[in-house]
């Protein structure tokens, strides 16, 4: 079995940027616990496949159940998810989302009908802005 730097990719993220990887990251941890909030499976398999150290942003032993980094994930997947209900052709842009798997949490079912989720990742760069990222999903009811 090979070490994890040949199942990772590594990264060096500083300053900013590097604040992706705390909420990316405390999404995960609640995804280990026994009763998570978010059940945010993409988050954990992210961490997995990032070659970093995690613990200097949240140490071990700090991660507490009521996070409130995933409390407000939990929020506003809970306002998307009701904003659908009511307008099921909707377009929800979530700009600037960095490492976010929102996408994977609340993706179309029966319930929001056909639905469209943009989510764009950015990197801003001085004098320019550089466009550095595009995923757009569509689902359709059924």
């Amino acid at each position: 079995m090979g070490s994890k730097s040949d199942k990772t990719q590594k990264v060096q993220l500083t300053g900013v940027k590097e604040t992706l990887l705390m909420t990316l990251y405390a999404k995960a941890l609640d995804n280990r616990l026994e009763k998570p909030i978010l059940n945010d499976q993409k988050a954990d398999e992210m961490v997995n496949a990032i070659d970093y150290d995690f613990e200097k942003l949240i140490p071990k032993g700090e991660f507490r159940g009521d996070n409130l980094m995933v409390i407000r994930a939990k929020q506003i997947d809970e306002w998307i998810k009701e904003f659908l209900k009511k307008h099921p052709g909707a377009i929800v842009l979530n700009l600037g989302c960095g490492l976010d798997t929102r996408i994977s949490r609340i993706g179309p079912s029966s319930e929001t009908g056909s639905i469209i989720l943009v989510s764009l990742h950015m990197f801003i760069k001085k004098p320019d802005y550089q466009f550095s990222h595009l995923i757009i999903f569509h689902g359709d009811r059924g």
